[in-house]
């Protein structure tokens, strides 16, 4: 009788070490359920966050280079008032000139020595390319040439510098033929009533 109640104990403790087993088991699945649940929830989180700030980097960009392209047509109207006086100058700039007014010489001597320079903003892209936020837009395309747009504005810059370096050669070498009027004569013409040159032609 003894040996039965022993054996039926042993199963007993079996059936239970097996229902233990299988409780451990399952909660041990409910918290990896839990913890796969959770990093996913995470994720859909973090893409979300990623969109919304992606369409708030375009938005952003998109007006920096609005601004820019409103600076570009600026700076392009500036050179074309230039070109035209430039070109008129040209035409007298030979061996034997016959003789100009002053007034006119001066002011192509002033527009030679003025020279727009374009000079864009670059706040949002510094920011994103300097940060790695850049990796947010997703249209590969436009990710790799907001990449390249700094080294086009060097190029752009460098361009601007040798234009001003020739030009401020031109001057150097006109100079020696024509000197200017005094700074007054400058302020005067200005405000529409030119005073007399200190120094004859």
């Amino acid at each position: 009788m003894l040996f039965v109640l022993r054996q039926l104990r042993r199963l007993e403790l079996r059936k239970r070490s097996g229902q233990y087993f299988l409780y451990a088991f399952g909660e041990i699945v409910l918290i990896m359920v839990g913890i796969l649940l959770a990093l996913q929830v995470s994720e859909w989180n973090q893409a979300r966050e990623d969109r919304l700030e992606e369409q708030s980097i375009l938005v952003r960009l998109k007006e920096e280079f609005v601004e820019n392209q409103r600076r570009l047509e600026q700076r392009k109207q500036q050179y074309i008032q230039i070109s035209e006086p430039m070109r008129e100058f040209l035409k007298i700039l030979k061996p034997e000139p016959e003789e100009q007014p002053n007034e006119l010489i001066h002011e192509y001597m002033t527009l030679l020595d003025w020279a727009p320079a374009y000079s864009p903003n670059t706040a949002v892209i510094d920011f994103l390319i300097g940060s790695g936020r850049i990796t947010l837009i997703r249209n590969e395309s436009l990710n790799h040439k907001l990449n390249t747009w700094p080294r086009l504005l060097n190029v752009v810059g460098l361009n601007t510098d040798y234009l001003r370096q020739s030009l401020l050669l031109n001057m150097n070498y006109l100079s020696k033929f024509y000197q200017y009027k005094d700074v007054q004569w400058i302020v005067d013409n200005d405000k529409g009533h030119p005073g007399a040159q200190s120094f004859s032609l």
